[in-house]
């Protein structure tokens, strides 16, 4: 994966409906394996869904999103032998809600970060029973270096380069071995050197990428800039055993090792001069998450979002029938803003509340008034409607300025309301852009209503002649 160009979602775009539409299938066939769980049927039915889900992720091409669906997939093979717990069918449930959210995430352009799924991954590994899982398991980094500055030559005959492997190897050993009992400064130094010297002897452009940026890390712990991470401890040792197989004849490097290092110098603060050219050099800004959360940590309220936005659809269709003057009655849409503001506050997202409560409340002094209204208003509830499907689009995680736009508009619903004013005054300038899209949607509903009422009225004149062919 390159990250400054993200991975190709364009595939995925073509199989999110479907892979939605199969979680749903296996999610609605293993509750029903749950309520009766000697139909082993319904269990079947579950897991070859999401089979067909895992085939899918693994064709577009999105490893670590891969990996957590193999792990899901290993879970639902566990079922077979052991008790369906409700607690094993809650975790389903949040790790389907997951996948799919993490999917919708991706496609409305966040990027490809597998470890936001890691709490979700974890507890999955957990449930089945194996060790610990690490965070490298769902990180996957574009293991071809942009370029790599060319190493010192160790010597032209394999004799020296065997002695230059074995020297690197000792000195490796007594660095590893003080730097692990004191963490001391000369035993980074003996790391850094011998890593140096391995880099130098070796020919391969693949392996010389790995043991650049092990080197590269090895000098930042050098300089000490490196925090105290439980990763740093695991990956010396190891590095250590990729030296003796070196030595052996092996001279490949497992991509798991390479993306151990990589994961490390990723997470590693952004002030580490010394690692500075190796994420360049691999883009590995932005591959580690903040948090190994899923933005918002509403995966498991994704169905109520979805609701939530089937919601917002209906209310704004209904207000702008009714502020176009095509539906003369307004309780159309004061119907689906009771179930805006009470869904809203099952979630827990008081601002969100709070305007639909406000937008229900302007909308109650018009009852029995017949539409069109005043433009204004008109305007600045389509706007409300427009800030609640923007808060919307990422989940509950709502940004900052799209909370403060939900305030805004509260704020002046209600003082137009308790002012008793006609209209209301000139927008604030922080909702001038979401007003005027506001605005532009109203014309273009206002345009289409018009358009469909023209041709029905077609409709019902051709429709006249082709029964009576003499009506011209």
């Amino acid at each position: 994966m390159n990250t400054l160009t993200g991975p190709d979602i364009t595939p995925l775009s073509w199989v999110k409906a479907e892979i939605d539409q199969e979680l749903s299938r296996a999610l609605a066939a293993l509750r029903a394996f749950f309520a009766d769980p000697s139909d082993q049927t319904q269990l079947q039915s579950g897991q070859a869904h999401f089979h067909q889900i895992h085939g899918a992720l693994q064709v577009v091409g999105l490893d670590g999103l891969s990996r957590f669906s193999e792990e899901l997939e290993g879970f639902l093979l566990d079922l077979r032998a052991v008790p369906f717990t409700a607690e094993a069918l809650a975790l389903l449930e949040r790790s389907f809600a997951g996948l799919s959210a993490y999917l919708k995430q991706l496609l409305e352009g966040q990027p490809d970060q597998p470890l936001r799924l890691y709490r979700l991954y974890a507890d999955l590994v957990n449930a089945r029973g194996k060790a610990e899982p690490d965070p490298v398991d769902l990180y996957f980094p574009d293991l071809k270096p942009a370029a790599v500055p060319p190493a010192p030559a160790a010597g032209g005959v394999p004799q020296d380069r065997v002695r230059v492997l074995r020297d690197a190897h000792a000195r490796y050993q007594r660095g590893l071995l003080s730097w692990l009992r004191g963490r001391d400064e000369a035993g980074a130094g003996d790391i850094e050197a011998a890593l140096a010297a391995v880099a130098g002897a070796e020919g391969t452009a693949e392996s010389q990428a790995f043991w650049w940026a092990a080197r590269a890390l090895a000098r930042a712990l050098v300089k000490g800039e490196l925090a105290d991470d439980p990763g740093m401890e695991r990956i010396w040792p190891r590095i250590e055993r990729q030296i003796s197989r070196l030595l052996k004849g092996t001279a490949s490097v497992s991509d798991r090792m390479f993306r151990e290092v990589l994961f490390l110098i990723a997470r590693s603060p952004a002030s580490v001069e010394a690692l500075h050219e190796v994420r360049a050099a691999f883009n590995l800004e932005g591959t580690v998450p903040e948090t190994f959360d899923l933005a918002g940590d509403d995966a498991q309220d994704l169905p109520r979002i979805d609701a939530l936005k089937d919601l917002v659809q209906s209310a704004k269709t209904a207000w702008m029938r009714y502020a176009t003057g095509h539906t003369p009655t307004v309780t159309p849409f004061t119907e689906w803003a009771v179930q805006l503001r009470d869904s809203c506050a099952k979630l827990k997202r008081w601002d969100l509340a709070r305007l639909a409560e406000e937008m229900l409340t302007a909308a109650d002094l018009f009852t029995g008034t017949e539409g069109p209204i005043d433009e204004h208003i008109a305007v600045e509830i389509a706007t409300a409607l427009l800030v609640l499907e923007d808060s919307l689009q990422g989940g509950l995680g709502t940004a900052r300025e799209l909370g403060q736009q939900c305030q805004a508009l509260a704020d002046r619903l209600k003082r137009w309301r308790e002012s008793g004013q006609r209209g209301l005054a000139r927008g604030e300038p922080a909702l001038e852009g979401v007003t005027r899209r506001a605005q532009e949607r109203m014309a273009v509903s206002q345009i289409v209503a018009e358009v469909r009422k023209t041709l029905r009225t077609v409709e019902h004149l051709l429709d006249a002649f082709f029964r009576d062919p003499e009506k011209r």
